[in-house]
């Protein structure tokens, strides 16, 4: 299922924009969807590493990683 309304009441994901992102594959879409927690837990717990051990470049590299995959949800708050 499609993520719930901010408080704003704007969804956090632009579905039709991930589904187009998958030429219009709807289940690929909701695949990768389901598929980005994992990942983006991933590169936060590597965001904490690099910032206990004071690692501004790699804290930047782990952040950018980020940016593609939420962009191609249409997350415009963490891809931007």
């Amino acid at each position: 299922d499609p993520p719930e309304a901010d408080q704003d009441g704007s969804s956090p994901i632009a579905m039709d924009l991930l589904i187009q992102q998958f030429s219009g594959n709807k289940e690929k879409g909701l695949k990768f969807l389901r598929m980005f927690p994992d990942f983006a837990a991933a590169n936060l717990g590597e965001i904490n590493k690099a910032y206990a051990a004071h690692q501004e470049k790699e804290i930047a590299f782990h952040a950018h990683k980020l940016k593609s995959p939420a962009m191609m949800l249409g997350a415009k708050r963490l891809g931007s």
